[in-house]
């Protein structure tokens, strides 16, 4: 028996030797095939500009043992050998190996550990059935080992993030927030890891339901975490959710009743307004221009939001219409801070923005709604837009959460899809991804199917099988077989374009490619027929727009009220509410780089030069129809894969300024 498991082993090292040396050493110039150049023609200004990417962090990923080393120095001592192979599993399940660490696992025998290799066992069975979407069965695990056991405290935080893992897949948002607080209180020797952990358990608490906060509250059993559950509550009311100043009331009679409480953390870490109050806010907007409608649009969020707001003490809101001439923006600038203003929001777009970044002396407190390469001094100065160059970052982001390694991009010549995938470019190769195809596609065609051949190279596939029957003289059986160096595809189309591309998609056998896309792809209004074909398409979008729970439901309708608006107007009308809520946490989001906004856009924070960076959910076309996905992340994903450190991405069209 021995010998039939040093055998075992020996075969494992050797096809894990060949893996590692195959996945170790990657092509260092992949196929690669530059996309036509933007369009040299003149465009639409955009309404509202792009945010630049965040600045790049420079990562460097420490020479790890491989898991052919801890299988070759494993010894022939059990317990030491038990160790060197639960560290061969280490390493495999992180670089997504999952079946090799699968057969690694079962080399050992579990009857044979010691206590703390028996957790380290039962928490890489968890993780590993997580990996194959099993989160029911690595929660029965999870919880087996607490029952009855004394994990050391690091071993603790691995379960419960695990489970946190497993309860967000499975949309089980009591079990959820139960495993955050637990999880808080497990970091309390850590503050950054606590105010991470508490935006994260806000966001789930924000979002669940008076029933299940109810149910939550009565399962919790310390007392600590019912007060959060508490907070969740009061702050949730209908009537404090949509109205600034019973926010703040209800806020503060929390505070008093738990002075002591580590939500304190968090409330001084965003959730809290400014000490700061404004008695009067201009807003600058061309109302009067070809961009009246989106202007009239966010006008429309904004006010909605102060006239919810029953602050007795609330500022004055002054709105000046700055036509369609740049040129005028900073004389109105000026006015709107003769006539009383100490706060301004405003100009709306481009080429109003820039104008004023170069000739403003920037007097008071003020919000760009657009971003200019002429950065303005003042501290106080903030920029905020919908810029395709976030969505761009945060698809390769997520797309590395998940696992993926490799990227095909299908994008449209439109300026708005050459900016995101050039910020998805200049993202995914800092996370050491690599990119293997870029197509652009053209607008006025309704027949994408030669397009898709070519992507998938179906063309290259029947002209091989053509060249070897022609080769052997007789007919063989030949299914044309699509590329297969892709592990993702990442679409830059709207909505119509998307329609028309996903089923060839589908057809040509890339159906089982995950699509990553931009909000560009859903109109913002459900219509399961017309979006059948979308399904499978994932995309990140607002709450506002795919966030479908009852609270937020509740708080569209007080907003929105009678108001009729364009669907495509919608993530602009709710720039305005939540412009209106960040005016007063501008000061706490610049001083503290941990303090993070709770809007219906996406969750806040703000950039060391003030612009306004938001995290959007990630939802999937299901039937036609969008569903949202997990937040969470896999807590045991590396930040990046070492051996794709040096790959040479595909070449892209220039940004688009």
């Amino acid at each position: 028996m021995q010998t039939c498991r040093v055998l075992s082993i020996s075969l494992l090292c050797l096809i894990l030797a060949g893996c590692a040396a195959e996945v170790s050493t990657p092509p260092t110039t992949p196929e690669t095939t530059e996309a036509p150049q933007a369009p040299a023609a003149p465009v639409p200004e955009p309404v509202v500009e792009a945010e630049q990417p965040q600045e790049a962090i420079e990562v460097t990923a420490e020479p790890q043992p491989s898991a052919w080393e801890h299988l070759k120095n494993a010894p022939p001592n059990l317990p030491a050998r038990n160790a060197e192979l639960l560290q061969a599993v280490e390493v495999l399940a992180s670089q997504s190996r999952t079946q090799e660490a699968t057969d690694t696992l079962g080399l050992i025998d579990s009857s044979q550990l010691d206590f703390t290799q028996r957790i380290d066992h039962g928490i890489l069975t968890a993780r590993l059935l997580q990996a194959d979407g099993r989160h029911q069965v690595a929660l029965r695990v999870l919880t087996g080992l607490e029952r009855g056991n004394y994990p050391d405290a690091e071993q603790q935080k691995r379960i419960v993030r695990l489970k946190v893992y497993s309860h967000s897949w499975l949309n089980q948002p009591v079990a959820l927030a139960s495993e955050l607080i637990r999880l808080y209180s497990l970091n309390q020797e850590d503050p950054e890891a606590q105010r991470a952990l508490g935006h994260s358990l806000w966001s789930v608490l924000s979002r669940m339901s008076t029933e299940d906060l109810r149910t939550a509250f009565v399962r919790e059993q310390e007392s600590i975490g019912r007060q959060w559950i508490v907070l969740a509550l009061a702050l949730g009311l209908d009537s404090v959710r949509a109205d600034p100043y019973q926010y703040k009331l209800a806020l503060t009679n929390w505070q008093e009743s738990n002075p002591e409480h580590p939500a304190n953390l968090l409330i001084d870490s965003g959730l809290a307004v400014d000490s700061l109050t404004y008695t009067k806010i201009a807003l600058l907007l061309p109302l009067t221009s070809v961009n009246g409608t989106s202007a009239q649009a966010f006008l429309d969020g904004f006010i909605a939001q102060h006239e919810a707001n029953s602050d007795p003490q609330k500022p004055v809101v002054e709105v000046i219409d700055v036509g369609a001439k740049p040129t005028d923006v900073t004389r109105f600038y000026y006015q709107a801070i003769d006539q009383g203003a100490d706060f301004v929001v405003g100009p709306l777009g481009v080429s109003f923005v820039s104008e004023m970044a170069r000739f403003a002396d920037f007097i008071v407190p003020t919000l760009l709604l657009g971003d200019t390469a002429a950065q303005p001094n003042p501290d106080y100065v903030y920029q905020f837009s919908l810029a395709p160059e976030q969505e761009g970052i945060g698809i390769a982001r997520r797309a590395r959460q998940d696992g993926h390694v490799s990227a095909m991009v299908i994008m449209s010549p439109q300026p708005w899809s050459v900016r995101a995938v050039a910020a998805f470019r200049d993202e995914w190769q800092r996370l050491g991804g690599k990119i293997i195809h870029v197509h652009e596609y053209e607008l006025d065609k309704s027949d994408y199917s030669d397009t898709t051949k070519n992507i998938l190279l179906i063309d290259a596939s029947v002209a091989r099988y053509q060249a070897i029957r022609t080769l052997m003289g007789e007919s063989m059986k030949f299914v044309p077989r699509r590329r297969q160096d892709a592990d993702f595809i990442l679409l830059g189309a709207d909505s119509e374009h998307g329609r028309l591309l996903k089923p060839y998609l589908d057809f040509l056998k890339a159906h089982d490619l995950p699509i990553y896309a931009t909000s560009h792809i859903f109109s913002g209004n459900v219509n399961k027929i017309r979006d059948q074909d979308l399904s499978g398409i994932r995309f990140a979008d607002m709450d506002w727009i795919i966030d479908g729970s009852e609270p937020m439901m509740r708080l569209r309708d007080t907003l929105m009220g009678e108001r009729a608006s364009a669907h495509h107007l919608d993530r602009l009308f709710a720039m305005g509410v939540d412009t209106y809520n960040i005016i007063a946490r501008t000061q706490v989001l610049s001083e503290h780089p941990a303090a993070r906004f709770h809007g219906i856009t996406s969750t806040i924070r703000l950039s060391e030069n003030g612009k306004v960076l938001r995290s959007p959910r990630w939802a999937v076309f299901n039937d036609g129809i969008p569903q949202l996905l997990s937040d969470a992340i896999n807590p045991e994903q590396p930040s990046i894969p070492a051996l794709l450190q040096g790959v040479v991405p595909a070449q892209l069209p220039e940004r688009s300024e």
